[in-house]
C-alpha cells in the first residue's frame, strides 16, 4: 500500500443515512418537495482521501467508525 492513494467511503448516521435526516426533519407519512430535496441531497455516498501511515514496514490506516456504521476502503487509483 506504500505510496498508495487510499480512500473510504463510509455509511452512518452523519454519512449517508436518509433516516437520520428525516427524523431531524420532522418527516411523517408524507413529505413536502423541501423534505425531498434535502433527503436527495444527502443519499448517495462519496469516497474521501485519508492518509495512511508506514509504521515498521506496516500500512496503518487509522478510522473512527461509529456504530452503526460501515466502511468502505478502497486502496490503488479511482476507478
Amino acid at each position: 500500500m506504500a505510496g498508495q492513494p487510499v480512500r473510504v467511503t463510509r455509511l452512518d448516521r452523519e454519512h449517508g443515512d436518509i433516516t437520520t435526516l428525516a427524523e431531524r426533519l420532522g418527516v411523517d407519512e408524507w413529505l413536502d418537495e423541501e423534505q425531498w430535496a434535502a433527503l436527495r441531497a444527502v443519499d448517495t455516498l462519496r469516497a474521501e482521501p485519508v492518509d495512511a501511515v508506514d509504521r515498521d514496514g506496516s500500512t496503518v490506516l487509522e478510522l473512527e467508525l461509529p456504530q452503526p456504521g460501515a466502511v468502505l476502503v478502497e486502496v490503488g487509483p479511482p476507478r
